[in-house]
């Protein structure tokens, strides 16, 4: 535990008589996944890719210190180095600091772009999870990303371009209430127009049901504002979930056709096995579930008795209700879809 000032946990943004820092070792102790990494597999007439997940947040200022923000919690249990043999690494920026979002600038350039890329090298690719009308999903952005990446070696097929890709694909959450949302979202796509890049930025969103849309992790705790308005940590788990969900679709149907010469699904390896993904969603979902109910053990947040403002899209639970047995939480854990 890293004291602000004597009062505040640098790592959980809680008092120190209340510091969560030993429960999230406890819980990554758990967490012992044996993870082969760069498990390539090479074949003369595959076009082998290793993918890497990241998360980014993207803080709105006025998050920092929050106790009852979600984000910081999933960047204290996932590790940022690649040392860590944790699957799914986080770092993160903050809103008007020009350093970092350059270099996330940078990494959110057109899949297109990838053609200039020689196959062997390193490839990071950002996208910016939001809900809009602008927005693709995450399977639609995955099959253009491989599609890219299969057209470069098909377009170069010398021995030095056979040898497989590995990409990194961040997941930039931006952290804030929607107003601040919002605006970051605004701030990166003036940033993308600008004299150098001249590209749109790139949106995703999670495949929801149009018209239950998804319970919030925190309903209770905290408002939600709309049915596809969800905490940043919730969020971020059920992009991954719906990731690796569609590539482990997609390698069944190269597995299908791997008696044929088949460019159009290459195949994608992950840091880790579809089992385990899924395993460490469920678990993080868990340890959301803990951190919510130790905030309400602890008085750290009241929870909300009732809607701020009236919104029938939107079902609102009082925080006792929100920790019943009856309840659950299952409401917010919707299927994975696919197209």
């Amino acid at each position: 535990m890293e004291n602000v000032n004597g009062r505040r946990c640098k790592t959980c943004w809680l008092r120190s008589h209340d510091c969560y820092c030993e429960h999230v070792k406890q819980f990554k102790n758990l967490c012992n996944w044996e993870i082969k990494k760069d498990q390539l597999i090479k074949t003369q007439n595959t076009i082998g890719i290793s993918l890497e997940i990241d998360v980014c947040i993207y803080y709105h200022f006025m998050e920092i210190g929050r106790s009852a923000n979600t984000a910081h919690l999933l960047e204290a249990i996932c590790a940022s180095k690649k040392e860590d043999s944790f699957p799914i690494h986080c770092n993160s920026a903050i809103f008007g600091n020009s350093k970092e979002e350059e270099i996330l600038l940078d990494q959110m350039r057109p899949i297109d772009d990838l053609h200039g890329k020689r196959s062997t090298e390193d490839i990071t690719v950002a996208c910016v999870m939001f809900p809009s009308k602008e927005s693709i999903t995450l399977s639609t952005y995955i099959d253009n990303l491989m599609d890219n990446l299969s057209n470069q070696s098909s377009n170069n097929p010398s021995e030095d371009h056979k040898i497989n890709s590995k990409v990194t694909l961040r997941l930039v959450m931006l952290d804030g209430t929607y107003p601040c949302s919002r605006r970051q979202l605004k701030h990166l796509t003036k940033c993308c127009t600008l004299p150098g890049r001249g590209y749109a930025l790139p949106l995703v969103k999670l495949r929801l049901d149009e018209q239950k849309g998804c319970q919030s992790a925190i309903t209770g705790v905290m408002y939600q504002p709309g049915r596809d308005k969800l905490c940043t940590y919730q969020a971020c788990i059920m992009a991954i979930q719906q990731i690796v969900e569609h590539i482990h679709h997609l390698n069944t149907i190269h597995a299908e056709n791997n008696t044929t010469n088949s460019h159009e699904t290459p195949l994608i390896v992950l840091s880790s096995s579809y089992q385990h993904y899924m395993t460490l969603c469920k678990s993080l979902l868990d340890e959301l579930d803990n951190w919510i109910a130790f905030i309400l053990k602890t008085k750290i947040k009241f929870g909300k008795s009732k809607p701020k403002f009236a919104n029938k899209e939107v079902l609102h639970f009082t925080p006792s209700e929100s920790l019943s047995k009856n309840l659950g939480r299952e409401l917010f854990r919707t299927p994975i879809l696919r197209n």
